[in-house]
């Protein structure tokens, strides 16, 4: 049991890394869309 939480902290901070890359995609991608209708 130990051991599996030990592996999912190890992952965590993995998926920090992507969700942050994604949201960070998701701001460009929004200001490359805003100044087009502008």
């Amino acid at each position: 049991m130990s051991s599996k939480r030990s592996h999912l902290r190890g992952r965590l901070p993995e998926i920090q890394t992507t969700d942050s890359k994604m949201t960070c995609v998701g701001r460009q991608k929004m200001k490359l869309g805003s100044k087009p209708l502008i």
